[in-house]
């Protein structure tokens, strides 16, 4: 009968011990999914937040009550800005809904002409154009796998517009609002995004080419700008 006791007493310390390790193996795997989670849920989507984005565009202006309207010789484009994610934890562990804050903005552009009645003697005048502005609006955001993160986004860009003729040697501007709506691809920090801009503006006492004074004598032009910018991003 001691010698039963002694040999049950000895398999309880055995499965106990057994049991103890095996709770420690099942915490360290514990452990290490939730540095996994951590990875996915933290890092991946905390750590790039903030961007900015360097853009190349192709740019073109046009007269709203004519078919006046001129292609850019180039436009560039820079915005700074932040997402802020509207849940902590992603939707199916791979989507979240967001709320873009860009708080600068700025595209600039160059538009030239040659004046047909003074063709033989080349003369070329050139407007400069330049929005400076905000952006604001709401974001898609899907982590299929790793680092990898596609977005999709529509923005508000109140901003305001300036121009410089070189044949007037002036400047004109005014108040306006624009919209933005792209999509972009990002690994890590590095992202490639393209995105549709567009916006009209009534610029003051403006006369260029072919904008210029109605037949009620208005000189004041209302004038859209469309933009379609190709950018490389930087996320941080």
């Amino acid at each position: 009968m001691k010698k039963f006791l002694l040999v049950l007493v000895m398999l309880s310390f055995g499965f106990g011990s057994v049991m103890a390790q095996s709770e420690e193996v099942a915490d360290a795997k514990s452990k290490k999914r939730n540095e996994r989670m951590y990875l996915k849920y933290t890092k991946v989507w905390s750590k790039t937040r903030g961007y900015i984005n360097l853009a190349y565009a192709n740019q073109s202006l046009s007269d709203v009550d004519s078919d006046a309207s001129y292609d850019a010789d180039w436009a560039a484009a820079i915005s700074w800005g932040k997402t802020f994610y509207l849940h902590d934890k992603p939707l199916a562990r791979m989507m979240k809904f967001g709320l873009d804050w860009s708080w600068l903005d700025i595209n600039a552009a160059q538009y030239s002409y040659v004046d047909s009645e003074l063709f033989k003697e080349r003369e070329r005048y050139d407007l400069f154009q330049a929005e400076v502005g905000m952006q604001v609006g709401p974001s898609f955001t899907i982590n299929p796998v790793h680092h990898l993160k596609l977005s999709v986004y529509y923005r508000l860009t109140p901003s305001y517009a300036a121009m410089y003729d070189m044949e007037g040697e002036a400047f004109h501007g005014n108040f306006g609002l624009f919209t933005n709506m792209g999509a972009a691809i990002s690994w890590k920090f590095i992202s490639l995004g393209i995105e549709k801009r567009s916006g009209k503006v009534q610029y003051n006492d403006l006369e260029f080419g072919k904008f210029g004074y109605d037949d009620t004598g208005n000189s004041n032009p209302k004038l859209k700008t469309e933009t379609v910018r190709f950018y490389l991003g930087f996320r941080f």
